[in-house]
């Protein structure tokens, strides 16, 4: 979640919020590369196919396996209310050097599912209440 953020000024490089899964085009570590073999992964698009591995451990808009399944559930990410000098700042899908790597990724990360850029329904996420109502600007009381 990244929203009602306000950015100003001439050094921030992007002009975007970027997502990105490194582990479609490349090994990670122990966790290898996302390509329809990996038995981390979904798996749902088998090898060799385009989006080969779908849905990827780690990718975004899928954090977890909560169910123990193998696949990991959608949690989408969400950006609203975000600008950068007035304009709306958008989040996308981090472009690489490599256009092979973009497209790659772009097999396992789709905006309108995986992201979106306005504010998820209501039961999805509710912020924190700001200031904290415990912080009251003073010491808590010991329980001891």
């Amino acid at each position: 979640m990244v929203f009602n953020n306000t950015v100003t000024g001439t050094t921030y490089n992007t002009r975007t919020i970027q997502v990105s899964h490194e582990r479609s085009f490349q090994a990670i570590g122990e966790f290898g590369i996302c390509d329809g073999t990996n038995p981390i992964d979904g798996n749902q698009i088998p090898a060799g196919q385009k989006g080969a591995g779908y849905p990827a451990m780690g990718q975004p808009g899928r954090a977890t396996d909560a169910d123990g399944d193998g696949v990991f559930e959608p949690s989408p990410c969400y950006a609203w209310n975000n600008t950068l000098n007035g304009e709306k700042l958008n989040m996308v899908l981090r472009p690489w050097a490599d256009p092979k790597a973009t497209e790659l990724q772009t097999a396992h990360v789709k905006e309108g599912r995986d992201f979106f850029n306005e504010a998820p329904k209501p039961e999805y996420y509710k912020p924190y209440t700001y200031p904290h109502p415990l912080q009251g600007g003073r010491e808590p009381k010991s329980g001891f």
